[in-house]
Parts: structure tokens; sequence; C-alpha cells
């Protein structure tokens, strides 16, 4: 069962993954948006597929850090990646 998250564990996680990612020598980036698909609103949607229109009011930015390119990677097939001007 999941426990609800303080604000003080959320800070001490926060702070754990910070200094983490501060001794890395590469960290990897990716800007994205989570939502769903305006053919299908009932299911999620699978970026791999770029043609599929996205519906803007349920779609939500999120930005992924990691430490290991195919974190990165992976995360890039689960979400629309998001372009500079889209952002």
């Amino acid at each position: 069962m999941l426990m609800p998250d303080t604000t003080d564990t959320f800070e001490i996680n926060r702070e754990r993954a910070i200094d983490y990612l501060n001794t890395r020598d590469n960290v990897y980036v990716f800007d994205g948006y989570a939502g769903v698909c305006v053919s299908s609103p009932s299911r999620v949607f699978h970026s791999c597929s770029l043609s599929i229109q996205w519906d803007p009011k349920y779609r939500i930015k999120v930005r992924v850090i990691c430490a290991r390119a195919y974190h990165a990677l992976f995360m890039a097939c689960l979400l629309y990646p998001c372009y500079t001007y889209m952002c």
C-alpha cells in the first residue's frame, strides 16, 4: 500500500536525488508531455507514433532528469517530445 508523502519526506528525498546527480559526470534531461490522444481519449497515448494529435486540455509537462542515457531513451518512448517552440 502506498503511503502519503509528507513535505519533509519529499524534501529529504529531493535533496538525496540532487546530491546523487551532482556526483555524476553526465546527466540526461528529457522534456516531454504526458496525456491522452485525441482520437481515443480512453487510452493513454504512446509517443512513438507522432502522427496522432494530442488533446491539449489533458496533457501535462514532464521533465525527466536521470543519470543513465537509457532511462532518458525509455522516457522518450513514453512521452511526446516537448520542442522549444511548444513549451
